[in-house]
């Protein structure tokens, strides 16, 4: 084979490789991004509640401190927060009832917890004013 024909082989491995091939590995990775949620990954995180998205939150010894901003647009009431922990202990959220569009609700569930990888299952309900409404999340942590 002629030493030009193996010179252009190359240069068209190379042009294949930087416009198929790389351009199918960025979408592939970028896909796995928006798969996967980085907020997912790792050891402390809360996730869930779409229109009560969790802002802060404090796992401790004493239980779960959290803040919920009501995004639904509109007033909730009959709000019911509880939490189901890794020990069975099942605990409603006292002293929030309703939440104002756009505020902030600060939200106690005391339960002694031990040492170690815990893992909270919430669930909240509410009426936005049409109908009564169901939402989960999931708080993780150490202590």
């Amino acid at each position: 084979m002629e030493t030009w024909l193996k010179i252009l082989l190359v240069i068209a491995g190379i042009i294949v490789f930087f416009v198929v091939i790389l351009p199918i590995l960025v979408i592939i990775i970028a896909s796995l991004v928006f798969l996967l949620n980085p907020t997912q990954i790792g050891t402390e995180n809360c996730i869930g509640f779409q229109t009560l998205p969790i802002g802060d939150f404090k796992l401790s010894d004493g239980g779960l401190e959290m803040e919920v901003t009501n995004m639904t647009g509109r007033t909730i009431s009959d709000v019911i927060f509880t939490a189901t922990f890794d020990d069975g202990a099942v605990v409603i959220a006292p002293d929030v009832t309703s939440i104002t569009a756009n505020a902030e609700a600060n939200l106690i569930f005391a339960n002694p917890l031990d040492a170690g990888n815990q893992s909270i299952d919430l669930t909240v309900s509410y009426n936005d004013g049409d109908y009564t409404r169901n939402a989960t999340a999931t708080c993780k942590g150490t202590i």
